[in-house]
Parts: structure tokens; sequence; C-alpha cells
């Protein structure tokens, strides 16, 4: 038998920041029509950066067709989107400086997240999530259920494992693309100290 922790352990884990909010949810409400977003209020950078990641997503495979026909204008370009990329992660650093709920340190894959909170949850605990992903500042709305919760001594705080639930393509491969930015970031380090 399987169980939600073996599932896990089929996703590459990377370390990662994040800006982590959730609120408890029943089964009910994530079988039902509800989405996560109606659990939050959205700033409109949040949008604005989960816009800007989806027109990334969308345009990628004529950016490579544009890089395969010429080098220079795909640069450009290339160029021109880390402007944008570098204005709204400004955009959102200036707006997070009064704010509560500061980036913290996850343990993420495609399948779930981990992360430190003050209380304790229950195991199968549903829960909305809304995550700033940073540094790359992708936005997420996604619901998810506890798998695993263990108190941390050094820490004193709760290290709670929560799989996601219902997650949406579009989601899932804004996720994978992160993910893999980590992992490619992590080998060129790597690479460099050898």
């Amino acid at each position: 038998m399987t169980t939600d922790n073996d599932d896990q352990r089929n996703y590459f884990r990377v370390s990662d920041t994040a800006i982590l909010e959730y609120i408890l949810v029943s089964q009910n409400e994530i079988d039902g029509s509800k989405k996560p977003e109606s659990y939050f209020s959205s700033s409109a950078e949040f949008w604005l950066l989960r816009e800007l990641q989806t027109i990334d997503h969308d345009n990628s495979h004529l950016l490579k067709t544009i890089s395969e026909r010429d080098r220079e204008i795909a640069s450009y370009l290339k160029s021109i989107n880390r402007k944008i990329d570098l204005l709204a992660t400004t955009l959102i650093q200036q707006n997070h400086k009064n704010d509560e709920n500061l980036p913290q340190d996850i343990s993420l894959s495609e399948g779930g997240i981990a992360f430190f909170s003050k209380e304790e949850l229950p195991l199968k605990q549903h829960m909305a999530m809304k995550l700033n992903l940073m540094p790359s500042n992708i936005g997420l709305m996604i619901f998810g259920h506890v798998v695993e919760t263990n108190y941390q001594e050094q820490e004193q705080k709760f290290r709670t494992s929560v799989s996601f639930v219902s997650l949406q393509e579009g989601d899932r491969h804004l996720l994978a693309r992160h993910i893999m930015q980590l992992q490619s970031a992590a080998q060129r380090d790597k690479l460099q100290l050898s």
C-alpha cells in the first residue's frame, strides 16, 4: 500500500524560500466548487507576478524558436524579460517590508511542501495556501492536506509536510519550471566550487 509520504518521494525536492499563508478548510470545501483564491485577499502585485509567469510559460516555445533563428534577438528579448522580472521583484519586496508574513525556508516539490509552523496541524487537515516563491516571485494559491507533522526542538516549531490536492495543470507547470531552475542553479554553484 502506498502512503502520501511514499508518493511524495517520487518528486524531486528542493530547498527554497517562500512567503506562505494558509487557512484551514474542510474536505467538502475542496471537493466543492470553491477555489483556493476565494480564501485570500490578493494584492495587485500577486496577480501581476502570476500573469508575468503565465506569459513567460506561454511564450517559452516562441523564444526557443527565435533563439534557433537569431541568437542576438533572443538574447535581447531575454534581457528585456530580466528587466521586467527585476521591476516586479522590487515591487513585491517593497510591499512586503511592512508585511507580517516574512519569507521562510521551505522544502518544495511538485507534490507538496514542508514548512515550519507555530501550531501543530492534525494529520489529514485540509488547507488553502497562498505561496510567493522566492526569488522567482511565482505566486500560487493551492489546496493541500497535512501528511506529517513533527515538533522540532531546535526550531521550537512544528515541521509540517503538506501534499498538494487538486493542483491545476498551469500551477504544476510553474512549480516544475521553478524547481528545475533551482536545480540548475544548484548544479552551476556546485560546478563552480569544484
